[in-house]
């Protein structure tokens, strides 16, 4: 993005129209119970051996990282998608993007495990002079729309928390730039899972991307 921004600065005359006009990154918990699988619950059977033992260093191995172009289903949403960041790309600063967070609170829709976090963006074409809300094109990558080039992201946690309708997911979420590493980030999400206003269990979790 901050290249993006840049061109801007050096290229768009005033009063020009910057495309995309508009981004937004959104949130929500989610159950991955087919990626959980593939990665963490095998080893308690492999081939008729218990190498259950292995399960902690596979998920620090296959889930210290988010992992991307995870094709999330819409059925494994667990509650309605919060948004956690919005730009203006047409005034947004490269000093803007140093660091956000957001707290949040999901409503959970559906039960099941809730194994982590799926994440999406959307952009929009807008800003010209005269254009109504109505002409505004969107380019959604929500799992509810037409699958695009770029999928979603997960971000799984270290334990599965099972959850029934009417839960509540409250936290916060925190993302940062390296100062070495320009396009690399971290992403800090802490959520407690709440029953009846009653904390039933607290996780926190730093994810790296890339280095």
């Amino acid at each position: 993005l901050e290249s993006v921004l840049l061109a801007r600065v050096r290229f768009l005359k005033p009063g020009g129209v910057m495309w995309p006009s508009h981004a937004g990154l959104f949130l929500v918990p989610c159950s991955a119970q087919e990626e959980f699988d593939k990665n963490i619950s095998f080893w308690g059977d492999m081939y008729g051996f218990d190498f259950s033992c292995m399960q902690s260093v596979a998920s620090t191995e296959s889930f210290s990282r988010p992992i991307f172009n995870h094709k999330l289903d819409s059925h494994s949403c667990l509650s309605n998608p919060v948004t956690i960041l919005q730009l203006d790309l047409g005034s947004v600063e490269v000093s803007d993007l140093e660091e956000f967070g957001q707290e949040f609170c999901f409503e959970v829709t559906k039960s099941g495990p809730c194994h982590g976090f799926g994440s999406w963006f959307d952009v929009s074409f807008g800003g010209w002079p005269g254009q109504t809300k109505e002409q505004t094109v969107t380019l959604s990558t929500s799992p509810n729309h037409p699958r695009t080039h770029w999928q979603q992201d997960l971000f799984v946690l270290d334990e599965v928390v099972n959850v029934e309708k009417g839960d509540h997911l409250k936290g916060n979420v925190c993302v940062w730039r390296l100062p070495e590493w320009r396009r690399h980030l971290r992403i800090h999400l802490a959520v407690d899972f709440m029953r009846e206003a009653v904390s039933r269990k607290r996780l926190e979790k730093t994810f790296q991307l890339w280095r």
